[in-house]
Formats: structure tokens, C-alpha cells, sequence
């Protein structure tokens, strides 16, 4: 394994097990369906833009390789349960905490760009900082229109 793969894999096992460990504030139906919805969405994104439209690659060229897998199947869902256990109730504060939240992730992103595990190929961090607002809103959403659904059904 080299070092761009393990680049991949070590973080993803770890912030899985930081999530496993920390978040308690969300039922487990409630892990479930973030960790469930964030893998489905992170993956459509990754085939679209980084796959389709050839925006981006993580370790090596071409379609969707182990290394996309480990990041859309640990790194994402567990960023997303940690995200949503300690999302705060008040509009200001949410702002601030999503905010917080998008310099780390584009932080994260640097990261990887300047490791080389990440490549840009028409993709810019200017992109991301406009779509993580979005890509929080849309986790936001799907929590409360899970907890709707699980209310109505009970």
C-alpha cells in the first residue's frame, strides 16, 4: 500500500471511530439513515462531478477507484454524524457553526491537495466553499424529514 492510499484509508477508519464513540445525540435509525443517505449522495456527486465531468481525482486517474469508496463510504457519513450530533437549534448559531464546519472542510481539502492524494482537474476550492453550505443544508433536511417520517409512522 502506498502512501497516497493510506493517506485515504487512516483517516477514514479514524473519523469513523470518532463517530462511533462521540455522537450519542442521534438515535440509531437516525445514524442509519445519515450514514445511508450521505454514502448515496456522496456517491452521485463523486460519479457526476468528479467522475463524469472529470472535475477532480482522489490517489489515481480515471473512474471511481477504491480510494473514492473509502472517502464516500467512511470519511463523508462520519464527517456528517459528527456534524449533525453537535448541530446547535439556533438560526445565528447554526450559521456560525456551519461556517466553522466549511473552513475545516476546505482546510481538509487544502490538505489533501497539497499531499497530492487529491487532484484538481477543473475543479477549484472556490467550488467547494459554494456547495458545502449547500451539501450541510441538504444533511440538515434529510435528518428532519427522517425524524418526520419516523414520527408520523410511530
Amino acid at each position: 500500500m502506498n502512501l497516497v492510499n493510506l493517506m485515504m484509508v487512516v483517516p477514514g477508519v479514524l473519523w469513523t471511530i470518532l463517530a462511533i464513540l462521540i455522537v450519542k445525540r442521534l438515535s440509531p435509525a437516525e445514524k442509519y439513515a445519515v450514514w445511508f443517505f450521505t454514502m448515496a449522495f456522496a456517491l452521485l456527486f463523486d460519479v457526476f462531478i468528479g467522475g463524469s465531468l472529470d472535475l477532480y481525482d482522489y490517489g489515481g486517474e480515471g473512474a471511481i477507484q477504491w480510494q473514492d469508496l473509502v472517502n464516500i463510504s467512511l470519511v463523508n457519513p462520519s464527517l456528517a454524524l459528527l456534524y449533525l450530533n453537535f448541530l446547535p437549534r439556533r438560526r445565528f448559531a447554526i450559521l456560525v457553526y456551519t461556517a466553522v464546519w466549511i473552513g475545516f472542510l476546505l482546510g481538509y481539502e487544502w490538505l489533501f491537495l497539497y499531499l497530492k492524494i487529491m487532484k484538481y482537474k477543473g475543479w477549484s476550492m472556490w467550488y467547494s466553499l459554494l456547495i458545502y453550505p449547500f451539501l450541510f443544508w441538504i444533511m440538515v433536511r434529510n435528518l428532519r424529514w427522517f425524524r418526520h417520517l419516523m414520527q408520523k409512522s410511530s
